[in-house]
């Protein structure tokens, strides 16, 4: 099969190109080729006063480096960017199954000790649920070679567990989720949900997993504030048996009427091997980034909900904070997964004093801001 180009999009269908490259850009592809923001070769923005710049390692590179991740609204209304594109091989998608969490300790021991550390070709997401493991890739190579990688090397394919593949073609293979997507139902509005990787994974999604869905008037991401709460963190060593012991307790504690979980991805040499000072996004260092939260589900938010409901699901998820908070790095989290409990620098790091300057150059008065978007530099 001949190489395709494509650029590195998100793992998500519903993240749009502007929301991924304003958040840095981690996607199916960046552990070999990078974040999308590291593809950003220029950008046409309208700035607070109305002129169009251009952004570039030429024109205004200060601007082009704080769009590189620096947060969505901030700097000016991005109406053009241009990216390198890529040529992808074939691709294979795999995912490996638990139905329960008896193994829960080993495996996720064994995948954040090997899976930074694999072939850049393979993305990972180990997702944590109250009742099960799921492990999802996708593989810039044949199904063939997988096949042996996973059963010789990763120790992650134990007795009890089902393995499955299929080898596609990129274009099939965009959207790789371990459960579902809400995408645009079409012209007459609504939202349909899309399954991308079922058992076994599928290529693309056939007809018959598409059920129609409605949202709220006010959009998806409206409600989904609304409706479920989720928090970053990034880890730059393993997390001690104890500390994943802790994470195993804290998922597998019963509440009610809630869905939670845990994703945690892998990151490797196409993000690593980029200086931190390169772009916004600063903590190149990590191994691993996580996304945990809970969820009511699309049909009520938590204001909907009685308190006999959803107090045991606030108080799980603020025992599950302090667990992950004093595993985790200190102040590191992702711009991609935002939160209103977060604190806008540790999006950055030791970027944040630089896009606080270069939001003081473009935008002094603040005229484009958000709760956590980054503030101008009074001085």
């Amino acid at each position: 099969m001949a190489p395709q180009r494509d650029a590195l999009l998100a793992s998500w269908l519903e993240i749009g190109f502007g929301g991924i490259l304003a958040a840095g850009g981690y996607g199916v592809l960046s552990r070999k080729y990078g974040l999308l923001s590291d593809s950003l070769i220029s950008a046409t923005v309208v700035d607070a006063k109305g002129r169009l710049l251009e952004a570039s390692e030429k024109l205004n590179p200060d601007l082009l480096f704080a769009l590189k991740g620096g947060g969505g609204g901030t700097y000016g209304i991005v109406v053009e960017a241009t990216v390198r594109l890529l040529e992808i091989p074939v691709v294979t998608l795999a995912r490996i199954k638990y139905a329960n969490l008896e193994k829960a300790v080993q495996l996720f021991d064994r995948y954040q000790r090997w899976a930074p550390d694999a072939p850049a070709e393979l993305t990972f997401k180990f997702n944590l649920k109250p009742d099960k493991i799921d492990i999802t890739m996708q593989y810039l190579g044949p199904k063939k070679d997988l096949d042996r990688l996973l059963k010789d090397k990763s120790g992650l394919i134990l007795p009890g567990s089902i393995y499955e593949a299929t080898q596609c073609d990129i274009q099939g293979s965009r959207g790789w989720t371990p459960e579902a997507s809400i995408v645009p139902a079409g012209p007459k509005g609504g939202w349909k949900t899309v399954s991308h990787l079922l058992v076994p994974p599928y290529c693309s999604p056939p007809e018959e997993t598409r059920v129609p869905q409605r949202v709220r008037p006010g959009g998806l991401l409206a409600f989904m504030s609304e409706a479920a709460q989720y928090r970053s963190a990034l880890f730059k060593t393993p997390i001690t048996i104890s500390g994943v012991e802790a994470l195993k307790e804290a998922f597998s504690a019963p509440t009610t009427r809630a869905w939670r979980q845990m994703l945690c991805r892998a990151l490797g040499p196409g993000i690593t091997k980029v200086p931190p000072a390169a772009s916004a996004f600063g903590h190149r260092e990590a191994r691993l980034m996580c996304e945990w939260g809970v969820s009511f589900g699309m049909r009520k938010t938590a204001a909907q909900q009685p308190a006999a409901v959803t107090a045991p699901i606030w108080a799980w998820f603020e025992r599950t904070r302090g667990v992950v908070a004093a595993l985790s790095e200190a102040g590191a989290e992702y711009n991609g997964w935002i939160n209103r409990f977060d604190r806008v620098e540790n999006y950055f790091g030791t970027n944040y004093p630089r896009l606080q300057q270069i939001k003081k150059k473009y935008d002094p008065d603040n005229v484009f801001f958000n709760s956590l978007s980054v503030k101008p530099a009074r001085r």
